[in-house]
Parts: structure tokens; sequence; C-alpha cells
């Protein structure tokens, strides 16, 4: 089927700019944002494996089918009912139905969930005379559906169960580790170009330096998938052209500056091992070193700081951040971006940092702020 979709992406709240950008840089297609954490754009089959082999800032990639205001569950199996299946859904294949819902209803998830399945199976029952199986387990097609306020969106999956932010190249867990995905997004904030020096000071698991080297030396995040992905599944794809994708050599050599610290040598070691396992390690340069003290010359400083959950006390934390911000003001750099879970480094940066950006992220259902600061 060489025809075109509407395709639709997901990715965390507050970062769509990021996602925009990247399929239209990877694509050369014109994006939008159509919701929270949700860009669309109207592409092709081969659109459907570059976005989910190559993508660094997206969680999932849908075929949208419905995008519609509704008014209550009749309407919405209304609407869901009056797709031809048959394009998407083999009479032998088994189906099932995920749902996410935000707002005010007077139903649930599993109440859309069982509408819009039967729906599915309504249409096809009557255009091919077929039941469907339903298959809630390890189901051959995912219909992904989501419910925001008055409005419905929901289409053929093509990721599947594994979000793509789970790159899998981790073999060490830190116990706060940073998304791939916002790890790649507070680089591309920070206008990081290949050329320029770049540091994480309190590395953690290594998962910002990984995201580093990998997106400078083109490196497919997909490559390290161990999952399959749903459109493996999908009989209407001709994966003819995701072979030839994954066959050609896109990783380019480059002489990096990155360099990744932290105050941890057991965080250290476990960022090594990750670096490893990514191919990567050859281009960042670790240490154990405490961030209020180190040399920050660096043209480049991007940072997950600690937010104070497991510390346990919002004095330590503050005095951490005052301490790691009187280094900055010692040294010469260009850009620092940060990401933290409260407004106390904005406080303690005031009149000492000049604060050219910040915006909110929900990071699951955590209330984040990334900042983007030069020097005063």
């Amino acid at each position: 089927m060489k025809q075109k979709w509407e395709l639709l992406a997901t990715t965390i709240r507050g970062l769509e700019d990021i996602a925009i950008r990247e399929i239209e840089e990877l694509l050369g297609r014109r994006a939008e944002k159509i919701g929270e954490g949700k860009i669309k754009w109207k592409g092709k089959e081969e659109d459907v494996f570059i976005a989910n082999y190559l993508a660094r800032s997206i969680h999932r990639v849908i075929i949208l089918l419905v995008n519609e205001k509704f008014v209550d569950l009749t309407d919405i199996y209304e609407k869901f009912a009056s797709i031809e299946y048959s394009n998407y859904i083999a009479p032998e294949q088994s189906f099932a139905v995920i749902t996410r819902r935000k707002g005010k209803h007077d139903f649930t998830s599993i109440d859309v969930s069982r509408e819009v399945g039967q729906a599915i199976i309504d249409s096809y029952l009557k255009e091919k005379r077929v039941r469907l199986r339903v298959n809630l387990d390890k189901p051959d097609v995912i219909m992904r559906v989501y419910v925001s306020d008055d409005r419905v969106m929901g289409g053929i999956d093509t990721t599947g169960q594994v979000s793509l932010h789970r790159r899998g190249y981790r073999v060490y867990q830190h116990p706060a580790s940073l998304k791939t995905t916002i790890a790649y997004s507070l680089l591309r904030i920070a206008d990081w170009r290949f050329e320029e020096s770049l540091i994480d000071p309190m590395c953690g698991g290594g998962t910002i330096p990984i995201e580093a080297a990998l997106y400078a030396r083109n490196i497919p995040p997909g490559r390290f998938r161990k999952m399959e992905y749903a459109f493996e599944r999908l009989t209407f794809i001709d994966r003819s052209a995701f072979e030839r994708l994954k066959s050609k050599r896109l990783e380019r050599e480059l002489n990096l500056r990155i360099a990744a610290t932290d105050v941890s040598e057991r965080h250290v070691n476990g960022a090594i091992e990750n670096a490893r396992s990514a191919g990567v390690l050859d281009s960042i340069e670790f240490s154990v070193a405490d961030a209020r003290k180190i040399d920050l010359d660096f043209d480049k400083i991007v940072v997950n700081v600690p937010y104070g959950i497991r510390m346990g006390s919002i004095k330590r934390i503050g005095k951490l951040y005052r301490e790691f911000i009187n280094n900055l003001i010692r040294h010469n750099w260009k850009r620092l971006v940060v990401i933290v879970g409260s407004d106390i480094f904005l406080r303690e940066a005031q009149g000492k940092l000049r604060l050219i950006d910040l915006r909110e992220i929900m990071y699951g259902d955590l209330r984040t702020f990334i900042c983007s600061y030069e020097r005063i």
C-alpha cells in the first residue's frame, strides 16, 4: 500500500517543538502539534520505518485513522465503525485496543476500548463476513486510542508495546535515570553543535552524554531495540524498505569533546558500562568528580540535577544547587541547560545566571522545569 497516511507521533508534553523539528529534519515533511505530547504529519510507508528507527525525540508512531470531536461513547463507536479495517487487518489476525484518557468523562478508558473494539469487529463483519479475534496478550495489530476532553484520536500502532525511548543499550539502571527522549531534547534546546565541547557534571547513568554521542555520530537508536516493531506484524506494509534502511551505514566518525562526571564512583562505572553497550565509550571522557568543584570551562553544560525527592531535604538540595551555581560563576561557558523538579534552582540562580529560556514539561506525573542560562 503506497498511499499517503496521516501519521501521529507521541512525545513528552512540553517538548512537541523538538519532535516537530526532528521529523522535519529526518523526513523533510511539515509536522504540527495536535495535542499535548502529540504531533502529526502527512507521510507514507517509508516514514514509518524512518521515524521508528531513526527518531530520538518520539515514543510511538501511529497511522492516524480517527481525529475528531465526539459527544459520547456512541459517537466514538460510530466514528471507529466507519473505517474499512480490511485495509489494515487480515482476516486471520488478532487485534487489541489500548486507550489513554484525559479529562472529565462519565466513562472509563476500559469503556472506550470496549466500544472501539466492538466497532472494529462489527465493521469487519459487515465488510468481510469475518469476526476478528481479540488478543489482549499478544495481538497482531494494536489500535491506540487517545481521548482528551471532547476529542478522540486513534489509529494503528506501528511501534508496539515497547516505547521508542527504551533504547535497549542500558545495562546499568540508575535509580533516577533520565528518559532518553528528554536527554536528546535537552541537547537540542542547548543548541549543541558537534564541534563544541560538552559536559554533564552530574551524569548518573550517563544518558545525556551517551545520547549526545549517538546523535553526533548518527548511530540509529533503533539499532539497540530488542523487541520487534509492531509494523513487522502488519500485512499491508512492505518491510523490504525497512531492511534496506537497516543495512545502510549511517554512522559518521567525529572527534567529539564530551565529558561526563559524577560524585558517585558506582554511577560512573555504570555509565561507562552503558556507554560501552551503546558503542560510544571512545567518544566520552568519564571521571569521578564533584560538580561543585570541577573545571566547567566547556561550551555547553547539559545536566539533570538531583531533584531532592530521594535526598529528603529541601535545605540539602538548596545547598547543592547554590554551591554548583557558585562553581558555574567561576568558569567560562556559553550555555547551561538544566532540568529540575522544582523552582528551587531558579531561585538560587536568580541574579547569578542569566535565564534565557524556561519551559515546563510533564515527566510522567512530575511537573518539571527545563532552564536555559547564559553567564551574566
